[in-house]
């Protein structure tokens, strides 16, 4: 036979049940949550070691290499940023001589038309019928100088 329970002792003893299942519950949650953030913390880990090549990372070193890859970026960064300025004035450069060396050989054409006329002038010369009917007379300016 049961003992009659008053209904103060059976609201109490509701209550206390209540109670254990509540923080039996809390726990779970805690638990969960905890599980979670552990498995986040191992990803976080692992990438950061994927990304600064240290495979033996430790998950209390993350922030530091978090910091250094940071400041690597920077460098990166403005490393990249001065090698794209001097790429841009070595291109103005070349752009610059390849100007000058365009000049220079339009120059050179240039100067090379005087003695190319005088060339065909003197190969004309030397093929005009009048030259070869007296060839061994003097020309009309050696006559000249002579006098």
């Amino acid at each position: 036979m049961i003992p009659q329970l008053s209904t103060a002792k059976l609201i109490g003893f509701g209550l206390g049940i209540i109670a254990v299942l509540g923080f039996i519950w809390l726990a779970l949650s805690w638990k969960n949550e905890r599980d979670a953030l552990r498995d986040w913390q191992t990803v976080v880990v692992s990438a950061t070691a994927d990304a600064s090549g240290n495979p033996k990372l430790r998950a209390a070193d993350v922030p530091k290499q978090i910091r250094e890859l940071g400041s690597s970026l920077e460098t990166v960064k403005s490393s990249l940023a001065r090698q794209n300025a001097a790429v841009t004035a070595l291109e103005a450069r070349t752009e610059q001589q390849q100007r000058e060396a365009s000049q220079a050989s339009q120059d050179a054409r240039t100067r090379a038309k005087g003695p190319e006329r005088v060339s065909d002038s003197l190969s004309a010369s030397s093929r005009s019928t009048e030259r070869l009917a007296k060839p061994c007379e003097p020309s009309k300016a050696l006559m000249e100088a002579w006098k």
